[in-house]
């Protein structure tokens, strides 16, 4: 069918295929009604076309792959955050001082999520999402610039010797960033914050 079509198109130059596959189809037609030094080249021409969608997709599935890890690192900190609030009553003076108590799980479990925040990952969260950006990545809810910068302030600031009331005003604020960017662009502020106190404001 496209072997006839391309017998009747006065000047094959002039021909624009709509899709990849018609752009394979037509070149393969070609191959088979020009001469044979013609036709290597229609076939270096076919594979080239190949090529470049291969490229296509291997963009579209890095552009996935950023998105999810994008994703994924953000409702792991989520989860996170909440466990640090469920042992709050462990901020305070005493934060800082290891657990001495050989039966005291609760705070040593305590201090494991404390310190998996601390460990800069949020902070890596927020580089791959300004690479991301670069590439065209999409799937999850974007900060600004600001919210980037409250988002890294508030990950950096939190300190186990805090009062748990301040500690939670830190909490509260990442936890709305991090909402954002796992829920999309129109998570509303009043979804946010279910402890109830009042969040750092932007």
């Amino acid at each position: 069918m496209m072997l006839e079509r391309i017998k009747n198109i006065i000047n094959p130059q002039e021909y624009k295929p709509r899709t990849m596959n018609e752009a394979l189809e037509f070149e393969r037609a070609k191959a088979g009604i020009v001469k044979p030094k013609e036709a290597l080249a229609e076939q270096k021409t076919i594979l080239q076309i190949q090529e470049l969608g291969q490229k296509q997709v291997d963009v579209k599935n890095q552009k996935e792959l950023q998105s999810q890890f994008i994703l994924d690192t953000a409702r792991d900190t989520l989860d996170t955050i909440n466990k640090v609030k469920v042992g709050k009553k462990y901020f305070g003076a005493l934060g800082a001082v290891p657990t001495l108590n050989p039966w005291g799980y609760d705070r040593v479990k305590w201090e494991s999520y404390v310190n998996k925040l601390l460990s800069g990952k949020i902070v890596n969260l927020i580089t791959e999402m300004k690479s991301a950006s670069k590439t065209g990545a999409t799937g999850f809810g974007q900060l600004s610039d600001k919210e980037g910068q409250i988002l890294r302030e508030a990950s950096t600031a939190l300190r186990k010797r805090m009062s748990p009331q301040d500690a939670e005003e830190i909490l509260n604020t990442m936890e709305e960033k991090l909402r954002k960017v796992v829920g999309g662009d129109n998570t509303r502020s009043s979804q946010i914050g279910q402890s109830g106190k009042q969040n750092i404001r932007t």
